[in-house]
């Protein structure tokens, strides 16, 4: 019975430490878990926190990255514009139209030659578009046989390599008339270079009693919309020869 006795006495106390160990256990292990959790949470918000910042700030970056673009390119765009302007001013003041500065009313004056002797040339240099007019006049004249030759002129313009200058010329009908009107003679052929040859007045060693002389026009023209004034071309006109 005192055994027993013992034994009853002491049952409910190993059920208590039992139990209360348990529970300690369960409550450490509570505790712990619940505080690991909550670290992983603040961890985690810290990280989504850290990384939602870091992308807003890749963002950003690429935000201010697009408006220098942006930016550049319209600079680009404006750089070029400019150029573009410049180029355009820079041909309307070099390449004038091909307008020639007189007519030939007014044609430039170069002076006056022998016809049918082979003696000097008149020449004259010039630029773009232009009238000029000379005098071709007789020294042998009379009549019956080697009393007389032949008025002969020859007209001839070379322009600088590129140009495709062309002539044309027309002739009074006697000593003192107007050489302006219609009818004459062009030469238009392509290239820097073009020939006008004129003759008229007696047949060779006969003369016919007449004065030849004659007043001519000659016209510098080109085809192309623009002429640069800085390619200077040359008009020969020489007297006697074709």
């Amino acid at each position: 019975m005192g055994a027993l006795a013992l034994t009853l006495a002491l049952a409910p106390l190993a059920c208590t430490d039992e139990g209360g160990g348990s529970d300690e256990l369960a409550d450490s292990t509570g505790s712990e878990d619940t505080g690991m959790g909550d670290d992983e949470v603040d961890e985690g918000t810290t990280g989504a926190e850290s990384e939602s910042g870091s992308g807003s700030s890749d963002s950003s970056e690429g935000e201010e990255s697009t408006e220098e673009e942006s930016t550049s390119e319209s600079e680009s765009e404006e750089s070029t514009e400019e150029e573009s302007t410049e180029e355009e001013t820079e041909t309307g003041e070099t390449w004038p139209p091909c307008e020639p500065d007189n007519s030939c009313e007014d044609a430039t004056d170069l002076g006056s030659m022998a016809g049918d002797k082979q003696r000097d040339s008149l020449i004259h240099f010039g630029t773009g578009e232009e009238w000029v007019e000379f005098r071709a006049t007789e020294e042998l004249s009379g009549f019956g046989f080697n009393s007389g030759a032949p008025m002969k002129v020859r007209i001839e313009l070379n322009g600088p390599p590129g140009t495709d200058y062309d002539l044309h010329a027309n002739r009074s009908g006697d000593p003192d008339g107007d050489a302006c009107g219609n009818g004459g003679w062009t030469s238009d052929e392509e290239g820097n270079a073009d020939i006008l040859s004129l003759e008229w007045g007696e047949g060779d060693a006969f003369a016919n009693g007449e004065d030849d002389t004659r007043n001519l026009v000659v016209h510098v023209f080109s085809d192309d919309e623009v002429c640069d004034p800085d390619l200077e071309w040359i008009l020969v006109i020489t007297g006697g020869v074709l």
